[in-house]
């Protein structure tokens, strides 16, 4: 005998939330929220669980079967793209950040879903379209208003996807790219963000140099720089940055919460012993790249202990950077467009982006040495940002454009010229001083 409808929904739902739960904790774990702008997409993806499998009464919603063919789809995309971007940086894609991206996707859907049908119950508020919205021959309006939803949530789409990124995994190692030994390291930074790094030892020497990658990229992906540093007498220091590699988080802050990450880097070398007990790394300078220089120069003003600089292809302020890179859009739309992108990362971020300024910090190295360099022909970040930066900067300074080099590519263009003048410059930051 069969239930009747009424019957049928008079039954207990229980499994719903068993399933519900299950969901929202495998989720948790492959997500791994580390900041809170993680944790409100996390809590977005779990409301569109809730709607998914308790479908209480809210008709809105995809029907699972809808839903789980998007999440195929969705996981055949980032794993198919993920590859690629392993393949370009030369690291590799681990099967969970697939499925992270997957989900975080899932939850950033969720969120224009409930724009849009935020949008269309401010529309409904007029009889007329609350009236058409429930015929047939509404769909046009529905279409409009999805569409209209679509423009005011596209550069909200922009930002959250330029601050939480694809994270590709390290390949390689020191050994493999370099034939040099190293220590696989772990520490935290200032904040409680677990980071790895690859500390790679010089025999007899307690000098060191802290490296600092770029975006999007990770420690494995600047062995390149390790050699000529390590010929030159030095320890190197590596490691990822929040949001990279093989380190915690997916949301980058484009240098402003990663001067944490290079502060307890710092940390980290100051509290190397030798055999004695004593301090091993007794004097430390860095060398960081774009992003990663940018880092360091939001850190340095905490920074007392690093004798020198050099920053490679950085830029002065975020802001200017980010205006320049949105110069395509129509004259209706630069104004908007920007500001909506600006007020999101201030939400994403928990600060404005008019914060996110190395011009600003630069000054903090004086008295000690600090070289810039930049390619002029970088078309990311153009070599006028260089110029801004050096002429914030105080004295002693050095400035190199690169000609023909493009972003980060001043080694590969100069070669050996590169090479002696940046272990140059390093080496004489590291003098002990005179007795």
């Amino acid at each position: 005998m069969s239930l009747s409808p009424t019957a049928a929904r008079r039954r207990p739902q229980w499994w719903r939330v068993v399933v519900l739960i299950i969901a929202a904790l495998i989720s948790c774990v492959v997500m791994e929220p580390a900041s809170p702008s993680e944790w409100f997409w996390f809590s977005l993806l779990v409301l569109g669980l809730v709607g998914i499998f308790c479908n209480a009464g809210m008709t809105a919603w995809p029907r699972p079967l809808y839903a789980g063919a998007a999440a195929l789809g969705l996981l055949l995309f980032n794993g198919a793209l993920g590859g690629e971007l392993a393949r370009q940086l030369g690291g590799r894609i681990e099967a969970r950040e697939v499925m992270q991206r997957t989900l975080f996707m899932a939850s950033v859907g969720v969120g224009f879903w409930l724009w849009r049908g935020a949008l269309m119950q401010l529309f409904c508020l007029a009889p007329a379209s609350r009236k058409q919205s429930q015929v047939p021959a509404g769909r046009s309006l529905r279409g409009g208003v999805a569409a209209l939803a679509l423009i005011f949530f596209t550069p909200i789409l922009i930002t959250t996807f330029n601050i939480h990124r694809f994270k590709i995994a390290n390949a390689t190692n020191p050994r493999a790219a370099c034939n040099l030994d190293y220590e696989t390291v772990s520490f935290r930074s200032e904040d409680g963000l677990r980071l790895n790094g690859w500390f790679i030892p010089r025999r007899g020497s307690d000098d060191a140099v802290l490296l600092v990658h770029g975006i999007g990229a990770n420690k494995g992906n600047f062995l390149g720089f390790v050699p000529f540093l390590h010929r030159a007498g030095f320890n190197v220091f590596v490691f990822d940055q929040r949001g990279h590699g093989d380190s915690v988080g997916h949301t980058i802050s484009f240098g402003f919460h990663e001067a944490h990450d290079v502060r307890a880097a710092m940390a980290y070398l100051r509290s190397r012993r030798d055999a004695r007990g004593q301090r091993a790394i007794k004097r430390v300078a860095a060398l960081a790249f774009s992003m990663g220089a940018s880092s360091l120069l939001h850190a340095m003003p905490g920074l007392p202990d690093v004798r020198g600089v050099v920053a490679d292809s950085t830029f002065a302020d975020f802001t200017t950077l980010a205006e320049r890179q949105m110069s395509w859009l129509p004259p209706s739309l630069s104004r908007a467009v920007p500001w909506v992108s600006g007020a999101w990362a201030r939400l994403e971020l928990g600060m404005p982006l008019s914060d996110i300024s190395p011009r600003r910090r630069i000054a903090a190295i004086s008295p000690r040495p600090l070289l810039l360099i930049h390619g002029t022909s970088d078309t990311l970040i153009p070599p006028a940002q260089a110029r801004l930066n050096f002429a914030a900067a105080r004295k002693p300074k050095e400035l190199w454009l690169v000609p023909g080099a493009g972003h980060i590519g001043a080694m590969r263009v100069a070669g050996l010229r590169y090479e002696q003048r940046v272990a140059g410059f390093l080496r004489r930051c590291l003098q002990p001083p005179p007795e």
